[in-house]
């Protein structure tokens, strides 16, 4: 397949769009745990030794840790970039068979855990549900994911256009608005969500 220097042009900007997008939800999302005081409470019994109460100590501490939400939400973002980035590249090589050649391309690429469900444009993983749009006029990729419980962290839109790219997070937990594919936005925080910034240079 050969490809236009519009072409090119089209996945640099994409893939550097990307690479932007992602420290900044990394950024984001450090902030937020440096907010994070998890509480940890041991009941000693009375035959309980300090070194025994240490070890419980760490372990409910990792445990906190791995199943909580800011654990469960750095791996969704991975997918989420993951899906976009695989998108974007192939939406601009797969652009004339519209949104199937896109779609069956990105089946086979995708990240660990992820599966495609019944629906063509909806992916699944352990966290959440994945649902992948592509634009064909002006050329684009969206990829909402939706966490399958609020203890795993808040709705993620990820957008990546010739413009660029652009992420949102969902401002709550539970009763997620979903805004229309490639919506104003305007439109996308009238449904309840948040731009995540990019860093300044």
């Amino acid at each position: 397949m050969k490809y236009t220097m519009k072409g090119r042009s089209s996945i640099v900007v994409g893939v550097l769009a990307l690479a932007v997008v992602v420290f900044s939800l990394v950024s984001n999302l450090a902030r937020r745990i440096g907010i994070v005081e998890p509480r940890v409470r041991i009941e000693r019994g009375s035959g309980e030794s300090a070194a025994q109460a240490a070890t419980l100590l760490r372990m409910q501490a990792v445990r906190q840790v791995v199943d909580g939400e800011v654990f469960a939400t750095a791996g969704r973002v991975r997918e989420v970039y993951a899906l976009a980035s695989m998108g974007s590249l192939l939406a601009v090589t797969e652009r004339k068979a519209g949104a199937a050649g896109p779609l069956k391309g990105l089946s086979n690429s995708l990240p660990p855990g992820v599966t495609q469900t019944d629906q063509g444009n909806v992916f699944a993983s352990p966290t959440s549900s994945i649902i992948v749009h592509f634009r064909s006029a002006p050329i684009g990729v969206e990829v909402t994911s939706v966490a399958k419980d609020k203890r795993f962290g808040p709705g993620l839109i990820v957008r990546v256009t010739p413009d660029g790219a652009k992420s949102w997070s969902s401002t709550g937990l539970d009763n997620i608005r979903l805004p229309q594919p490639f919506a104003e936005e305007v439109d996308v925080i009238a449904a309840g969500w948040q731009r995540e910034a990019l860093p300044s240079r």
